[in-house]
Protein backbone atom coordinates (compact mmCIF):
# COMPACT_ATOMS: atom_id res chain seq x y z
CA UNK A 1 0.00 0.00 0.00
CA UNK A 2 1.18 3.52 -0.80
CA UNK A 3 1.82 5.94 2.09
CA UNK A 4 2.64 9.60 2.41
CA UNK A 5 4.67 10.20 5.56
CA UNK A 6 5.13 13.73 6.88
CA UNK A 7 7.01 14.74 9.98
CA UNK A 8 7.66 17.77 12.13
CA UNK A 9 10.50 16.96 14.52
CA UNK A 10 11.90 19.78 16.63
CA UNK A 11 15.33 18.38 17.48
CA UNK A 12 17.99 18.17 14.73
CA UNK A 13 19.36 14.79 15.86
CA UNK A 14 15.91 13.19 16.12
CA UNK A 15 14.89 14.73 12.79
CA UNK A 16 17.96 13.24 11.10
CA UNK A 17 17.21 9.82 12.60
CA UNK A 18 13.60 9.92 11.39
CA UNK A 19 14.73 10.96 7.91
CA UNK A 20 17.26 8.13 7.82
CA UNK A 21 14.56 5.59 8.74
CA UNK A 22 12.30 6.92 6.00
CA UNK A 23 15.07 7.01 3.39
CA UNK A 24 15.41 3.24 3.84
CA UNK A 25 11.81 2.58 2.81
CA UNK A 26 10.71 5.45 0.62
CA UNK A 27 11.61 8.48 -1.41
CA UNK A 28 11.74 12.07 -0.18
CA UNK A 29 9.32 14.21 -2.19
CA UNK A 30 9.55 17.37 -0.04
CA UNK A 31 11.82 18.42 2.82
CA UNK A 32 9.92 16.52 5.48
CA UNK A 33 7.61 14.41 3.32
CA UNK A 34 8.21 10.93 1.97
CA UNK A 35 6.25 8.53 -0.22
CA UNK A 36 6.65 4.80 0.21
CA UNK A 37 5.06 1.51 -0.75
CA UNK A 38 4.86 -0.47 2.47
CA UNK A 39 3.49 -3.85 3.42
CA UNK A 40 1.56 -4.03 6.69
CA UNK A 41 4.54 -5.70 8.35
CA UNK A 42 7.02 -3.04 7.20
CA UNK A 43 4.60 -0.27 8.17
CA UNK A 44 4.27 -1.59 11.72
CA UNK A 45 8.04 -2.04 12.05
CA UNK A 46 8.65 1.48 10.74
CA UNK A 47 6.05 2.99 13.09
CA UNK A 48 7.67 1.22 16.05
CA UNK A 49 11.12 2.50 15.06
CA UNK A 50 9.86 6.06 14.62
CA UNK A 51 8.09 5.88 17.98
CA UNK A 52 11.42 5.05 19.64
CA UNK A 53 13.06 8.12 18.07
CA UNK A 54 10.54 10.93 18.44
CA UNK A 55 9.53 12.84 21.53
CA UNK A 56 5.74 12.44 21.50
CA UNK A 57 5.37 15.66 23.52
CA UNK A 58 7.27 17.76 20.95
CA UNK A 59 7.28 15.98 17.58
CA UNK A 60 4.68 14.77 15.13
CA UNK A 61 4.71 12.14 12.40
CA UNK A 62 1.73 11.41 10.15
CA UNK A 63 1.34 8.36 7.95
CA UNK A 64 -1.38 8.75 5.32
CA UNK A 65 -2.48 5.66 3.42
CA UNK A 66 -3.36 6.27 -0.21
CA UNK A 67 -5.66 3.93 -2.07
CA UNK A 68 -4.41 3.02 -5.54
CA UNK A 69 -6.99 5.30 -7.20
CA UNK A 70 -5.92 8.21 -4.97
CA UNK A 71 -2.24 7.60 -5.68
CA UNK A 72 -2.93 7.84 -9.42
CA UNK A 73 -4.65 11.19 -8.90
CA UNK A 74 -1.67 12.96 -7.30
CA UNK A 75 -1.27 16.46 -8.73
CA UNK A 76 2.00 18.34 -8.58
CA UNK A 77 2.51 22.05 -9.05
CA UNK A 78 6.08 23.25 -9.40
CA UNK A 79 9.27 21.28 -9.24
CA UNK A 80 8.79 17.74 -8.10
CA UNK A 81 8.20 14.37 -9.57
CA UNK A 82 5.57 11.72 -9.23
CA UNK A 83 6.93 8.68 -7.44
CA UNK A 84 5.53 5.47 -8.84
CA UNK A 85 5.94 2.04 -7.39
CA UNK A 86 8.42 -0.06 -9.34
CA UNK A 87 6.99 -2.63 -11.68
CA UNK A 88 9.82 -5.03 -10.91
CA UNK A 89 11.91 -5.37 -7.79
CA UNK A 90 14.90 -7.70 -7.66
CA UNK A 91 15.99 -8.67 -4.18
Amino acid sequence: MRYVIAYDVTDNARRARVAKLLERVGERVQGSVFEADLSDKVLERLAAQINKVVDVNEDGVRLYRLCSDCAREVRIIGQSKIVREPTLVIV
